[in-house]
């Protein structure tokens, strides 16, 4: 197995135990992307991971550009693949290292590794968006459109949580609009934003996943203007 650590780089670990145990990390199952474009995909893992050493890792050795970015106070790490080429098709995997070595069956570390995400990379993706970063303000409105070449069922959910189908749901307190109205494009609207509404979502659609992470801020207050005192010339 070829692992990429956080803060270094792609190398094969010899002496790794992997072990498949619940559902521990939580991550999209399938996602595409343009060739010779990005992908960002976030791997969504528990508290007592929080301070573990973070993993990507695939079944081939590759010289790839990865980036791994791990937010502890939300549990999060993602990793952020550049310069993305047709042989960059593959399955990979979030892992952990968690902190009980097997010492029974002699291996040096003992790594948690079952969510799986496979990507491919195409021309025209199945699934995107204009952008993977979004920002909103709090009480306001955020629309965000996902780009689909399939007219299969639109769903809008958070990682980790749950899902809207259909035209209208909510997802934790927050109000979801799905507009279907345009072909090759499907709409998602979250109402009324709340600081709860930060975090990770992907679009959904015909098994595509393009994932999302939307930022909600207070809207900086507007500066204020001078009044202008026009002084007479005196004649």
């Amino acid at each position: 197995c070829i692992c990429m650590q956080i803060h270094g780089t792609l190398k094969l670990l010899n002496d790794v135990f992997l072990v498949a145990g619940t559902r521990s990390l939580v991550t999209v199952s399938e996602v595409s992307a343009k060739a010779g474009g990005s992908i960002s995909i976030p791997c969504l893992y528990e508290p007592q991971y929080t301070s573990s050493i973070k993993y990507l890792c695939q079944t081939w050795k590759s010289e790839k550009r990865f980036m791994i970015h791990d937010d502890q106070s939300r549990q999060v790490f993602t990793v952020t693949i550049t310069d993305l080429q047709p042989q960059d098709a593959s399955y990979y995997w979030c892992a952990v290292r968690t902190s009980t070595p097997l010492k029974i069956l002699k291996k040096k570390l003992n790594i948690l590794m079952e969510s799986v995400v496979f990507l491919s990379c195409q021309g025209v993706p199945g699934l995107h968006v204009d952008n993977q970063e979004v920002k909103g303000f709090m009480g306001e409105d955020l629309t965000i459109s996902c780009y689909c070449s399939n007219t299969g069922e639109s769903q809008w959910c958070r990682l980790g949580g749950p899902c809207v189908k259909g035209s209208a749901g909510e997802i934790d307190s927050t109000s979801v609009i799905i507009n279907n109205n345009h072909d090759g494009v499907f709409t998602v609207t979250m109402k009324r934003l709340r600081t709860e509404s930060s975090g990770w979502y992907f679009c959904a659609s015909e098994g595509l996943q393009m994932p999302v992470h939307v930022t909600v801020e207070h809207r900086p207050p507007m500066s204020e203007c001078s009044t202008l005192h026009l002084i007479k010339k005196p004649h």
